[in-house]
């Protein structure tokens, strides 16, 4: 990969495409963002990567899970800049 960030496809409604998860082995509801603190859950990808997911449904989301939809948590978080390859702080 070339260092280029990839945009999310968009469906011809204009719409971002809708991304299938699933379960992650001990979906936690209760689990919190290490920087925000807000309620997330876990989720996998079909490439079986973990995806952090805002814990409550949200109909402009674009993860479904179990046929419900649900937004990223790195599109809501306030830190989100934070966990960005190249951006995190480094522990001496």
């Amino acid at each position: 990969m070339s260092g280029k960030v990839s945009r999310q496809k968009r469906s011809t409604s204009g719409r971002p495409t809708i991304i299938q998860v699933f379960p992650s082995p001990g979906d936690a509801t209760n689990s919190r963002c290490t920087a925000c603190g807000a309620q997330v859950r876990w989720a996998r990808t079909k490439a079986n990567k973990p995806m952090i997911l805002d814990a409550k449904p949200n109909t402009t989301g674009n993860c479904e899970l179990a046929g419900i939809l649900y937004m990223p948590h790195w599109a809501t978080c306030p830190q989100a800049a934070t966990f960005r390859k190249g951006l995190r702080q480094r522990k001496p």
